[in-house]
């Protein structure tokens, strides 16, 4: 409930954060459906100054907000030296130019789902030996590792996976819900690489397909 809310604004949680904040929108604005027009615009800009204040206001915030300040201009400087003092977009950005260089190098095949870290170990080796093993990551991008393992072709079936739910016509808020936290996972995570995080993807989207649920007053039906 509301403890969990402000445990994840305590801790800084940013992709907890940003997920909260788009379920937010989409919640408010299912809430609002039908009414006057000025209440249903006036909910992003009010979401965005409740976000803004919690920024300004909340110490562990500003913290990352000045992390991520630092990191954007050891990213912009290209320095590969001081790649190794960051943990938090600068890993995430050289994944994804280190996966997307070998994927133009195979993007029809891919390396294969068992060489994907060896091949992502010897680039980091070759080109950034600075950074420590630890904070040599995978792609964190569920697409581009996918493209990695498998090229380019076979990916798009997780594409088409991930919004097939959409079509379904017992599609309802849960599932559209639950399809933009899933996108979100998988633009920053390589969430699919792990049983936990297929067993929620699969258990929330069939779920929501499955329960009874009256579309017009948003609501699920009781038996």
């Amino acid at each position: 409930g509301f403890s969990k809310i402000v445990y994840i604004h305590v801790q800084a949680v940013k992709a907890g954060l940003l997920c909260f904040y788009i379920l937010l929108v989409v919640f408010a604005l299912s809430l609002f459906k039908g009414k006057r027009l000025w209440i249903r615009i006036a909910i992003l800009p009010a979401i965005i100054l409740i976000g803004v204040a919690g920024v300004l206001s909340i110490p562990s915030l500003q913290k990352q907000l000045m992390n991520t300040v630092r990191e954007r201009k050891v990213w912009e400087s290209q320095d590969a030296t001081q790649f190794a003092t960051t943990s938090s977009f600068v890993p995430r950005l050289l994944s994804y130019r280190i996966a997307g260089g070998i994927i133009v190098c195979k993007p029809l095949t891919g390396v294969g789902a068992g060489d994907v870290k060896l091949q992502m170990d010897n680039v980091y080796e070759r080109d950034y030996p600075a950074i420590p093993l630890t904070a040599r990551l995978l792609p964190h991008n569920q697409f581009l590792c996918t493209a990695l393992a498998v090229g380019v072709p076979l990916s798009f079936i997780l594409i088409a996976m991930l919004i097939a739910p959409m079509f379904d016509r017992k599609r309802n808020i849960f599932t559209v819900s639950t399809f933009l936290i899933m996108l979100l996972g998988m633009a920053i995570e390589p969430m699919l690489e792990t049983q936990y995080a297929i067993f929620v993807y699969l258990f929330f989207t069939l779920f929501w397909l499955e329960i009874p649920f009256e579309k017009n007053r948003n609501k699920l039906i009781a038996d």
